[in-house]
C-alpha cells in the first residue's frame, strides 16, 4: 500500500493534466474484485495491488478511470473515449485480465 500510494497518485496527477481530466481525489486501497472506480463526485479509487502490474497496464486502469469522469458507464462513447488516448487499450485489457488471474492469488 505505501508503494501504491507513493507511485499511482503522481501518475493519476500527470495523466490528468496530459490529457485533459479533472477529479477530484483519489484513493488507495486494498479491493478484491476492481482495479479502480469513479464516484460521480469524481472520486477515483486505485486498487493497491496496480503495483504487481506492469506500467502499460497501470495507465490502461488510471485512463480508464479517467474517462468515467466524463462517461460515468461503459457505453460507446466512453470507449471510444479511452480509445481516443489509448488506441491498443483492448490488448492491454486483455492482457490485464490474464495478469489478474496471478494477481488475486497473491491477495489470498
Amino acid at each position: 500500500i505505501k508503494e501504491a500510494k507513493a507511485s499511482l497518485p503522481d501518475r493519476l496527477d500527470y495523466m490528468a493534466t496530459e490529457y485533459d481530466f479533472e477529479y477530484d481525489s483519489v484513493r488507495i486501497k486494498s479491493m478484491k474484485c476492481r482495479w479502480g472506480s469513479c464516484s460521480s463526485q469524481k472520486i477515483i479509487s486505485l486498487n493497491c495491488y496496480l503495483m504487481e502490474m506492469p506500467w502499460h497496464i497501470i495507465d490502461y486502469v488510471i485512463l480508464h478511470e479517467l474517462c468515467h469522469t466524463k462517461h460515468l458507464n461503459h457505453s460507446a462513447n466512453f470507449w471510444g473515449l479511452v480509445e481516443t488516448y489509448m488506441p491498443d487499450y483492448k490488448l492491454r485489457k486483455k492482457e490485464m485480465h490474464i495478469l489478474q488471474k496471478r494477481i488475486h492469488q497473491l491477495q489470498f
